[in-house]
C-alpha cells in the first residue's frame, strides 16, 4: 500500500492484519513482529550489522557485544535466542554453530548481507520469508521432536547418572536386582525373583529427566531388536507400551483447546490490536482506519463489549511481549504500548 492509500485508509494492514500469514510462517512472524516493538532489540540489530567477530591470540572467536546481548534477551527460549542473534543478517548467510548460536563473520570474512528487519514481516520478499522459516525449522527439529537420538554433549550427564546407579547397586544389590539369593541343601546357589510388591524392591528406571523452563525430557536407555523386527513391528509395539513407559507425573499437552497455529495467530491479532489502539481510539476507528473497523466488526468485536474486547487483547499483547523477551532492560516496552486515548502500560 502506498502512502496515499495509507492516509486514506489508516494504518497499513501489514501492521495489524496477519490473517493471510501461512501457518508455516506464524512462529517466525510472531518472533519478528514482537521484536519490532522493542527499541533495545532494534538498536542492537543495527549495531550488529556494523560489528564483527575477532579472532583472539588463543585461536578462539570473540563475538561483539551486540551478539551477546541479543542472545540473552529471550532467556531460556533457545530458538528465539538464536533468531534474535540472526536478525542483523539475511537468513541465507546465517550459520548455526554446534552451541545453537548464530555465527557472525570475522573482520577478514567481510560483511554478510543484511536482513530486512525491522520492516513488517509481510513486506519481506518471499525468498527472505522462506529463508527465515527454514532457519527456525532447523532449530525446532533439533530441539522439539517427540523422540530423537541423545546428543553427545549429554555424555557427561549420562556417565554421572549411571555411576550413581552402580553405587546404589553396590549398596543394596538385593533391592535393585530384585532377587533373593537362595542356597540349596546341596550347596548350590540360585536366584529367586522378588515380587514387585515385596518391601525393599526398587525397580531401576534406566533413564533420567532433564527439566527446566523449556525442557521436560527424559534420557532413557532402551534395548531395540533391530535385527529381529521390522520398523512397523517396532513402532506398533512401542505404541502399545508407551503409556507404561511415560514417567509418573509427567503429562503431555492437552489434546483439547487451541492448536499452536491458532495460539500464534491470536498472539499476532492481539499485537495488531495494540498497534491499532496506538493509532486510533475505538470510537474513531471507523474514520481513522475504516478497513480495520470493518474487519473487527465482522469478528463481532465492535458490539457492546468492544472496550472489553480491545482492552483484553492489548493486555495480552503486552504479556506476550514480556514473555518473549524477559531480559529486556527495565522501561523497554512495546513501541505501540500507549493508546491513542492516553493509556500507558496497564
Amino acid at each position: 500500500m502506498d502512502s496515499k492509500q495509507s492516509k486514506a485508509s489508516g494504518l497499513v494492514p501489514q501492521e495489524w492484519n496477519f490473517d493471510t500469514v501461512p501457518d508455516l510462517e506464524l512462529l517466525v512472524c510472531c518472533y519478528w513482529e514482537y521484536a519490532r516493538e522493542s527499541a533495545y532489540i532494534r538498536d542492537n540489530v543495527s549495531r550488529g550489522r556494523i560489528s564483527a567477530t575477532t579472532l583472539a591470540e588463543g585461536g578462539y572467536l570473540v563475538f561483539p557485544e551486540s551478539w551477546q546481548v541479543l542472545g540473552k534477551i529471550a532467556g531460556k527460549r533457545a530458538t528465539l535466542s538464536v533468531f534474535l542473534q540472526s536478525l542483523p543478517f539475511h537468513p541465507s548467510a546465517i550459520h548455526i554453530m554446534p552451541t545453537r548460536e548464530a555465527y557472525w563473520p570475522t573482520e577478514k570474512e567481510g560483511r554478510l548481507a543484511s536482513s530486512s528487519f525491522p520492516d513488517p514481516w509481510q513486506s519481506l520478499s518471499q525468498k527472505e520469508r522462506e529463508g527465515w522459516v527454514v532457519l527456525i525449522n532447523k532449530l525446532e527439529r533439533r530441539q522439539r521432536v517427540p523422540v530423537k537420538l541423545g546428543e553427545p554433549t549429554l555424555a557427561r550427564l549420562m556417565i554421572r547418572y549411571w555411576k550413581s546407579v552402580l553405587d546404589k547397586l553396590e549398596e543394596n544389590p538385593r533391592a535393585w536386582y530384585g532377587v533373593h539369593v537362595k542356597r540349596e541343601e546341596n550347596g548350590d546357589v540360585s536366584l529367586v525373583p522378588i515380587a514387585s510388591t515385596e518391601p525393599g524392591y526398587e525397580p531401576i528406571r534406566p533413564g533420567f529427566m532433564l527439566t527446566n523452563e523449556v525442557r521436560d525430557e527424559e534420557i532413557l536407555t532402551l534395548e531395540i531388536g533391530w535385527g529381529r523386527y521390522t520398523n512397523d513391528e517396532i513402532a506398533n509395539y512401542f505404541r502399545k507400551v508407551l503409556p507404561a513407559l511415560r514417567p509418573k507425573g509427567v503429562t503431555g499437552p492437552s489434546a483439547r483447546g487451541r492448536t499452536r497455529p491458532e495460539i500464534q495467530r491470536a498472539a499476532l491479532r492481539d499485537l495488531g490490536v495494540m498497534r491499532l489502539l496506538n493509532f486510533s481510539t475505538i470510537a474513531n476507528m471507523k474514520h481513522r482506519c475504516p478497513v480495520a473497523a470493518d474487519c473487527f466488526k465482522h469478528l463481532g468485536w465492535l458490539g457492546t463489549d468492544r472496550q472489553k474486547n480491545f482492552s483484553a487483547a492489548r493486555k495480552r499483547a503486552l504479556r506476550n511481549f514480556k514473555a518473549y523477551f524477559p531480559h529486556l532492560p527495565d522501561g523497554d516496552l512495546p513501541k505501540h504500548v500507549t493508546t491513542k486515548g492516553g493509556r500507558g502500560t496497564s
